[in-house]
């Protein structure tokens, strides 16, 4: 007997165009597996509003599933923990079983995100189990497999590792059975992250590469790009510099064929953080200058600032404070311009820091103009307020016994 899901898909295809717009998002929609989070997002938002407006409740929980997917890879929890109780309590009052799975499991993402204690993951654990019967019980096998696949990142999460290689693959294996190679790939990806938590990066990184050659067979330059940035960062946590930037290269030059700018942005961020780890500020500056460019290129204000803001903070910390605090400026009017308060205010904390800097500077200039006349330490540590004061008296007690 088919689930509710199959049962909706069925009317949503005899319904029409009109019937099969409303009907369109059914409990297989809820779950986000292959879509980025801000696609998911728009997705749910658009439905719950539409939702809304028909009266559809069993519609708006759905969405409410969905968003909560969604706001739980973009780490905003008590916003996803807000929508899954709502989404929860009208399950419940339409005695709406798979919806009641699928919020179940959406809040078991919330305690394995949220790097709880023992006790929340269990409580992960015992959510998942719920939702598995169900989807089993309704022969749902998407919804099973779903839920296989945050069962593995709660067993993860318990650090019982073949555990969570297990569900993963016995997700694999159902989401090969409905013919879904995209999240088959995705779950590469998962297996990928288990096997990098056991410090088995030559496993990991050929899990990724199975991702990848299914990427290639759905010609999906996108999420190809994403595979390979996936082996940069990999590749870069096991200090292999070359192998890192030869698969972030990769990576960069399929999110340009893709369109994707904020994918080549990544993929230049990893390599300039990787630099930065090893110390080579030239080449770190080098990336860094990239990332602002292409987000330049791409109309991308936003991502600009940022990216100007964290070449300041490189310059800053390698004490070149006039050049980072002209850039922290020009990040601070670009961030106004579209109004990104986040990034105004990454600005404007930049741009006090390129002041302190100026003033440590001028403090260290000062004092060795007059180390020659009293025994005052070259490289003091300098704090904002009171160290200031204190230096401003000596100065002007050095200065009166001139």
């Amino acid at each position: 007997m088919p689930g509710e899901g199959q049962r909706e898909s069925l009317i949503a295809d005899r319904a029409g165009p009109d019937g099969a717009g409303a009907m369109n998002f059914d409990i297989n929609s809820v779950f986000v597996v292959t879509e980025s989070p801000e696609e998911a997002w728009a997705m749910a938002d658009s439905k719950k509003q539409a939702s809304e407006r028909s009266g559809d409740k069993r519609g708006k929980a759905l969405a409410l599933i969905k968003a909560t997917e969604a706001l739980v890879l973009m780490m905003k929890l008590d916003v996803a923990a807000n929508q899954v109780m709502e989404a929860q309590a009208i399950c419940e009052e339409l005695k709406y079983e798979e919806g009641r799975a699928a919020a179940m499991n959406a809040m078991a993402k919330i305690y394995v995100a949220s790097g709880g204690d023992e006790e929340d993951i269990e409580r992960g654990e015992d959510l998942v189990q719920d939702a598995l019967v169900i989807f089993r019980k309704l022969g749902n096998k998407r919804g099973e497999a779903a839920t296989l696949m945050t069962l593995s990142g709660v067993m993860a999460a318990m650090q019982n590792f073949e555990a969570a290689i297990k569900a993963a693959k016995d997700a694999q294996a159902l989401f090969q059975e409905i013919g879904d190679r995209g999240a088959v790939a995705a779950l590469y990806h998962e297996i990928s992250k288990v096997h990098v938590l056991k410090a088995n990066t030559s496993s990991a990184i050929k899990a990724l590469l199975k991702a990848r050659a299914i990427q290639i067979e759905l010609g999906d330059k996108r999420k190809e790009g994403e595979c390979m940035l996936a082996v940069g960062k990999v590749e870069a946590a096991g200090r292999d510099a070359a192998k890192a930037t030869a698969a972030l290269t990769t990576a960069g030059e399929l999110f340009k064929e893709a369109g994707d700018h904020k994918g080549a942005a990544s993929a230049m961020n990893v390599r300039m953080d990787m630099h930065l780890e090893a110390k080579r500020i030239v080449e770190a500056v080098a990336a860094a200058k990239l990332v602002v460019t292409i987000n330049h290129d791409a109309g991308d204000l936003k991502g600009e600032a940022e990216g100007l803001t964290k070449l300041a903070e490189i310059l800053l910390n390698n004490e070149n404070v006039a050049q980072a605090y002209k850039l922290a400026e020009t990040a601070a009017k670009i961030a106004a311009s579209v109004q990104d308060r986040a990034g105004i205010e990454k600005a404007y904390d930049m741009l006090a820091k390129c002041k302190n800097g100026r003033l440590k500077q001028e403090i260290k200039e000062s004092i060795k103009t007059y180390e020659g006349l009293a025994n005052y330490p070259v490289d003091p540590i300098i704090e904002p307020g009171l160290n200031k004061i204190a230096l401003e008296q000596y100065f002007d007690v050095v200065q009166k016994g001139l």
